[in-house]
């Protein structure tokens, strides 16, 4: 957790903790007696405790913004909130402010050829996205160019290492290698990135600027609402301007 405001509710008490998901404390759910439960439709075991807890007796809202194909459809959602909250009005206008930043920035990015690689092996698999995503629009958007993209159906495809050096050695950027810090961390979990272009100009970026040590992450916080900042790092990467950047860093040496 990133936020200072959070991490003193839960210090302090005025926000409770109740597990995660796959392992929600519904004694002390119900002791709380929440107006309403929000969480993510990922994964069948999220679906299924949402329902144990409605037959509890407990509202729930299951959020699927993961599932949108582009970044101004996942921030979208923040509408969903100015309802629930009745702030209506307030939520449009920050969805609006954030799309029209969104928009003028793209229009004004330079449609480079820049080849842009993302992420990085797990335990000896390179999960690569596919099909239509917010990430691979985000890179579009920003002038680059990412591998393995279409219009079909987003999905993670499972991928050997070596197949993904062959199609992608020549990437000009090098984007996500998992919460890595420096290019030394990464040719330790992976002796293989040295053969990649990114890697040899120094050219690989993390969306780690602001980390705390127990991983708490301002990207994974903040990002899915203001893909506008996300849109401008890209672009700023893409050109060579990285000198104040929002959520991305030059992994050092």
């Amino acid at each position: 957790l990133f936020h200072e405001e959070l991490r003193q509710g839960i210090d302090s008490g005025t926000i409770a903790e109740v597990g995660i998901t796959g392992s929600v404390d519904l004694e002390r759910l119900v002791e709380l007696s929440p107006d309403l439960v929000v969480y993510s439709l990922i994964g069948g075991v999220a679906d299924s405790q949402g329902k144990t807890i409605e037959d509890l007796g407990i509202p729930t809202l299951g959020l699927a913004e993961w599932r949108e194909n582009h970044p101004l459809g996942r921030a979208e959602w923040i509408k969903v909130f100015g309802k629930f909250f009745d702030l209506e009005k307030q939520a449009d206008s920050i969805f609006q402010s954030v799309s029209d930043r969104y928009e003028d920035l793209a229009k004004a990015a330079k449609q480079d050829t820049v080849k842009v690689l993302t992420g990085a092996p797990y335990q000896g698999v390179w999960y690569v996205p596919t099909g239509k995503n917010t990430l691979y629009q985000q890179i579009e958007d920003a002038g680059g160019t990412p591998y393995w993209t279409s219009n079909g159906a987003f999905k993670v495809k499972p991928s050997d290492p070596e197949a993904v050096l062959v199609q992608a050695s020549d990437a000009d950027v090098w984007l996500n290698p998992s919460t890595l810090h420096s290019l030394a961390e990464l040719e330790s979990i992976y002796p293989q990135a040295s053969d990649y272009l990114s890697f040899r100009k120094k050219l690989v970026y993390n969306h780690s600027k602001h980390m705390r040590p127990d991983g708490g992450s301002l990207f994974f916080e903040e990002a899915p609402t203001r893909p506008d900042l996300v849109l401008s790092d890209f672009i700023k990467i893409f050109q060579g301007d990285t000198v104040s950047l929002n959520y991305y860093k030059r992994l050092k040496p």
